[in-house]
């Protein structure tokens, strides 16, 4: 039965939510894993591997963590029959198939998950023959969950103690431990010779670009202070690092031959090009410095050859335009290669042509040119799971959708970032030119505002520091930024040391620097002269609410620019306020800004600050609320911890109202009684204004749940979840409110693709409070049913003109069939 619900879920996935929301079945799930009879091993791990498809599935049987990933991590122990271990593996998998869900098992059972990898991997090498052949799939499975590297986590100095280098070493170069010593030190001649022997020969070469990876993974999420040289196993390590820059090397020598070898070859040398970059940049110096070195060697006397060949190839003309997944791959790789040289000290006389070909090349391409993710060329990151999956909403990996433009980027900072630190002018002197500048400036703006590329976005930023930009544009920032300087709302007075102030905005401070908020939280004291603090709570308009007197130290235009980072999230700076500000910004605990000011290149997955004020809405004490939202009136009973008013309501500050709503805007500054008044009152349901000034305070529309929750949704709850935005979106018709106006018609849209049965309802509604655009809509997903439901009565609700335009619709999508 275990079995047959199994292929019926991986059959069926609009199955899985009536399996993972029965709360009995799945406690009786659970009480299967307690002590797991082995013959119903299989059956068990792969029908919790179906449920776990579901991202929602996945999160219910973590949270019953200490039995069923128990009773998966002793089915993936050695001592199991290999179709049993095979099962645990991949259900394994589907449970750490995000970051949430790999920190979860993670905190659990850290080190034996670990070590079943670490075994499994190395097992195939203790077997002969057939039993070495057989070990093959199991060995596929393992190296497919240590993909799990890619996550941050004590798991990774788990892989290391578990002696993962030796086992990469046995996978790369299976006749490296026989006929090698470990405890040796071997010169670095000898390191590369023995790499170049011993790599060729391989039995398991599908799998190395998963060791590639896994190597990658590891090497650039390392701690600083490690150092293999104080472990037992340096010569592991140092052949590992010989390997990939041998495998480099041969990359590099093929040059546009890539192009016409085989694509799966040419996929998998992208794996070991992008090993090499990764530990070039890795946060342990030990690593950078030993794979710079081994590089540079291994380059000798080729290097400036192939060198020459990465620039003519991105000089191409054919580089520019729309090619063929082989040729794009052969593009990153490119890419890499040249981001690696330009690494190496050695080859620092080829920068400036490096510079101008990489701005060349980022220039020439068009936006919608060949944006690819990784995943779409790197074949081993291609999901093997049992199934579809389905309701993992997991952002992109932090090369983000177009991994072209993040090497790049990537490039191009380094390039610059040594042509600053030498004091070569000539790259600055081509970006400084008038035209270059302009151009270049306003497409690193448009990159910074595109959250779907994280890494993109960082050496974008960093670049833009060079033109005296620092910080993260964004669409809400620019809106904010509109609040600087306006005396209007403002209830904190900063007050220098020579009497001179700016008039502050207190929910700003809290949310984006709270460190410049008065002592009840904590103060600097190399920044604030906490004595001269005063509170009036009393009163919000008139006065300020505190004044807080800065030290001597802080500096009028340092200040300035710190707060105008603190409003928009981004800020003009010249070179000669860069290092005061810099101290202040550091003071102030603006990590990020700090970094951006240093002009340091931007560690691997570092993460950009989130221009959110979300956290502003929150119950606290310094929440500086000026205003209330009261929605229409509801018959469920009303509650509030902050005030006694037994309406739905919400309690804001008008200063978020005032840049985010130009109605809103006119309306506080009327001079009429809403303008005076502490309660504004907003003519949608509680729910519609949740998601209003959700949108006021990050720029996102919250949406409806999706995925299975969405699809196992009743009719009636359905209907209620998109009227909510019709509601909305003629709320934003009266507000001039166009961003949300078109984000609810988008939303209604999706949403009646898979519920068209609300159509009608839907259209009669939008018709009530004129929205035709949204009539339109629902009137096209009407039409192809418009000739039963006219037939049947249904569309007798409807007057006539709708009637009509339900009817003009079916003769439209008629006609394109036709």
């Amino acid at each position: 039965m275990l079995a047959l619900l199994a292929i019926i879920l991986l059959r069926w996935p609009q199955s899985r939510y009536q399996v993972w929301s029965n709360v009995r079945f799945m406690n009786m799930l659970e009480d299967f894993c307690v002590n797991p009879d082995p013959s119903l091993g299989v059956a068990l791990l792969k029908l919790n591997s179906a449920i776990a498809l579901c991202s929602y599935g996945a999160k219910t049987i973590l949270e019953h963590g200490e039995t069923i990933v128990g009773a998966m991590v002793r089915f993936m122990g050695s001592s199991n029959p290999l179709s049993v271990r095979i099962e645990g593996f991949k259900l394994a998998q589907c449970l750490m198939l995000t970051e949430q869900g790999c920190s979860r098992v993670v905190s659990m059972f850290c080190e034996p998950i670990v070590e079943a990898i670490v075994c499994a991997m190395i097992e195939w090498k203790l077997k002969e023959g057939k039993g070495a052949n057989d070990q093959i799939p199991l060995m596929h499975e393992a190296c497919r969950l240590a993909m799990i590297t890619r996550w941050p986590g004590k798991h990774h100095l788990y892989f290391w103690k578990k002696g993962i280098d030796k086992v990469l070493v046995d996978i790369l170069l299976p006749n490296f431990v026989g006929k090698y010593p470990s405890y040796h030190t071997y010169p670095l001649e000898e390191q590369i010779a023995i790499a170049r022997e011993n790599l060729i020969d391989n039995p398991v070469l599908v799998l190395r670009p998963y060791v590639w990876d896994i190597l990658g993974w590891l090497a650039i999420r390392y701690a600083e202070d490690y150092d293999p040289k104080f472990s037992e196993n340096e010569a592991h390590f140092d052949v590992l690092t010989a390997a990939a820059c041998v495998a480099f090397e041969d990359i590099m020598g093929r040059g546009n031959q890539l192009c016409h070898d085989d694509v799966i070859s040419t996929f998998r040398s992208e794996s070991a090009a992008r090993v090499v970059l990764m530990m070039i940049f890795s946060s342990c110096k030990y690593i950078s410095s030993k794979a710079r070195s081994m590089l540079c060697e291994v380059l000798n006397p080729n290097g400036e050859r192939y060198l020459k060949q990465l620039l003519y190839t991105l000089k191409s003309p054919s580089s520019g335009v729309n090619l063929g997944m082989p040729n794009l791959v052969h593009i990153v790789i490119s890419l890499i290669g040249l981001t690696c040289y330009l690494a190496l000290p050695h080859y620092e006389g080829f920068i400036v042509e490096s510079s101008k070909t990489l701005l060349s090349y980022m220039m020439g391409r068009s936006s919608e040119s060949f944006c690819i993710p990784r995943s779409n060329y790197a074949l081993h990151l291609k999901s093997n799971l049992p199934g579809r999956a389905c309701c993992f909403f997991h952002p992109e990996e932090w090369e983000g959708k177009d991994v072209i433009l993040f090497h790049n980027l990537w490039a191009l900072s380094l390039s610059i970032h040594h042509s600053g630190s030498k004091s070569n002018c000539s790259v600055m002197a081509v970006l400084q030119t008038e035209n270059v500048r302009t151009e270049l400036v306003n497409k690193l703006l448009e990159i910074c505002k595109d959250t779907s590329n994280c890494g993109a976005r960082w050496f974008a930023s960093y670049i833009l520091t060079y033109f005296s930009y620092f910080g993260f544009p964004s669409e809400l920032g620019v809106k904010i930024g509109k609040a600087f300087n306006q005396e209007d709302y403002a209830d904190i007075e900063l007050i220098l040391a020579d009497g001179t102030s700016f008039s502050i905005h207190g929910v700003l401070l809290m949310v984006r620097c709270p460190s410049l908020l008065p002592p009840e939280q904590h103060f600097d004291k190399g920044t604030f002269d906490d004595s001269s603090v005063t509170n009036d709570s009393d009163n919000w308009h008139g006065k300020f609410r505190k004044e807080i007197r800065l030290s001597s130290h802080v500096n009028r235009l340092e200040l300035e620019k710190l707060l105008e980072y603190v409003y928009s999230g981004s800020v003009q700076a010249e070179e000669n306020t860069v290092k005061r500000l810099k101290i202040l910004a550091r003071h102030c605990g603006l990590h990020h800004l700090s970094e951006l000011l240093s002009r340091r290149i931007p560690e691997w997955a570092t993460d950009i600050p989130s221009f959110d004020l979300k956290s502003a809405l929150g119950q606290g004490r310094n929440t500086f609320w000026d205003i209330i939202l009261e929605s229409k009136a509801t018959e469920l009973s009303w509650t509030c911890s902050i005030c006694s008013m037994s309406v739905p309501h919400m309690h804001v500050h008008r200063i978020i109202l005032w840049v985010s709503c130009e109605y809103l805007q006119a309306l506080l500054q009327s001079g009429m009684r809403e303008s005076q008044s502490q309660i504004l009152k907003v003519p949608v349901s509680w729910e519609a204004l949740v998601k209003l000034v959700g949108w006021f305070y990050s720029s996102e529309l919250p949406e409806p749940q999706g995925g299975c929750l969405w699809s196992n949704m009743g009719a009636k709850e359905k209907l209620h979840q998109l009227e909510l935005y019709v509601e909305l979106s003629w709320l934003a018709d009266f507000w001039l409110l166009e961003d949300i106006q078109e984000a609810c018609f988008r939303i209604v849209d999706n949403g009646l693709c898979s519920a068209m049965h609300l159509s009608v309802k839907i259209l009669q509604m939008a018709a009530n409070l004129s929205q035709w655009k949204l009539a339109e809509a629902a009137a096209n997903h009407v039409a192809p049913s418009y000739r039963q439901l006219h037939e049947s009565g249904e569309l007798d609700e409807l007057d006539e003109t709708l009637i009509e335009m339900v009817r003009a619709a079916s003769v439209r999508l008629s006609q394109s069939r036709g």
